[in-house]
């Protein structure tokens, strides 16, 4: 695999490293919008046959 050198201008990078991303706890605890994921309903148990 090979890597490539980008130049990135210092300010945005540095107010990057500053800020950071929020953690996974920050977000898990956030009162900002959350996705609403659809679930469908269960089935109820689906049961083996025993032999």
């Amino acid at each position: 695999m090979s890597s490539k050198n980008v130049p990135v201008p210092i300010d945005p990078l540095r107010r990057l490293e500053q800020t950071g991303w929020p953690t996974l706890k920050e977000l898990l605890l956030a009162e900002s919008p959350r996705a609403e994921i659809p679930v469908p309903p269960r089935q109820g148990w689906c049961r083996r046959a025993t032999e």
